[in-house]
């Protein structure tokens, strides 16, 4: 049970495409698009032949800008501010764009480094998240982190190992809670989170979708619209796109809940403090949706379980603790305390 925890997100296999509806809403706007942000309520796209273009969302009023260089990214500090951030693969650097002067600053931050990839390898792949800049690397599949600082300083913050294990990394986009990276030549989207904003360190696995298309290089959403830039020349609008964890959050916040209320009726009583040190047998209560956990002193408490999902439940540590996976929810209590709680993505 507990090698459950520790299994890597490559044995399982990946979703099939969730979104409902698909509009090619950008043909021609540019040769070859490889990067796109939502900015201002318009979607932008960076193109590897020097361009950036903005449109509506369904393709209406498209503008174009000629930047020069090869533009592989593109990413925003500001969904509603001026400054857009432009990912350049060679070399490998960033350039900032005004879009209410429209034109380059002339503020630019050199990657070279830090991250150097071929000349059709090189920085794929940008996105921001709560104050800094993550940068993905096409030839190694790995996400560098960036504070940009003034006058075209860099403090790298932090390598991560291809949080997919896969090279070719081609799109980011950051939601405020979750990164969307894309791999192209495997058209895979693999959803994660990262263990802190300020150090972070490694991605954690939460989804992941077989995109549609192919050549995807470019990704951005916007509620549940998922924009998809393809370096064969096309854009599209996709909708009906879940949000990887949405209804897996609430299902969480009603079992956190349902655990307190519990943990605040074991406070109100004045009976002696059970003993919960060795688990002698469990009891399945359907009609409650409860396992009842029975211990050698005698004392019981209960664990809540959705009946209607199939139910594993595992002793470890010498009778001592107990793991119960309902469904893709884990989770692990010893001496009745929940120590461990994830959810499980789907396996192969």
């Amino acid at each position: 049970m507990l090698a459950l925890m520790l299994v890597a997100p490559s044995v399982f296999a990946a979703s099939a495409w969730p979104a409902t509806t698909d509009v090619e809403i950008g043909a021609g706007v540019v040769a070859e698009p490889s990067g796109a942000v939502v900015h201002n309520n318009q979607l932008w796209v960076v193109s590897d032949n020097g361009y950036l273009a903005a449109m509506n969302f369904d393709g209406t009023e498209q503008r174009t800008w000629y930047l020069g260089g090869d533009l592989e990214a593109i990413a925003t500090p500001d969904t509603e501010g001026d400054i857009l951030m432009i990912g350049v693969e060679n070399p490998d650097s960033i350039y900032e764009f005004n879009t209410a002067s429209e034109s380059l600053t002339g503020n630019s931050w050199s990657l070279t480094s830090y991250m150097t990839g071929s000349d059709n390898a090189g920085l794929e792949a940008l996105t921001y998240a709560n104050g800094l800049y993550y940068a993905g690397l096409q030839a190694t599949g790995e996400v560098f982190v960036f504070d940009l600082l003034d006058a075209g300083s860099v403090s790298h913050v932090a390598t991560i190992a291809s949080p997919a294990g896969l090279s070719d990394f081609s799109g980011a986009h950051f939601d405020g809670e979750h990164f969307y990276f894309v791999y192209d030549s495997s058209s895979y989207l693999g959803v994660y989170t990262v263990d802190s904003y300020q150090t972070p360190s490694t991605f954690a696995f939460v989804e992941d979708y077989q995109l549609a298309g192919d050549s995807q290089e470019g990704i951005a959403l916007s509620g549940s619209a998922i924009y998809i830039a393809e370096d064969s020349g096309e854009i599209w609008s996709y909708d009906g796109f879940i949000v990887a964890e949405e209804e897996t959050a609430e299902e969480t916040e009603e079992v956190v809940e349902e655990e307190e209320v519990i943990e605040e009726e074991i406070e109100e009583t004045e009976e002696v403090v059970p003993d919960y040190t060795t688990i002698d047998s469990h009891v399945f209560d359907t009609a409650n949706e409860v396992i009842e956990v029975w211990h050698a002193s005698g004392d019981m408490y209960t664990i809540d379980y959705r009946a209607n999902k199939r139910t594993r439940v595992v002793y470890l540590e010498s009778n001592t603790m107990i793991a119960v996976l309902n469904g893709r929810f884990l989770r692990v209590f010893k001496e009745g305390e929940l120590i461990y709680e994830r959810w499980l993505p789907r396996r192969r």
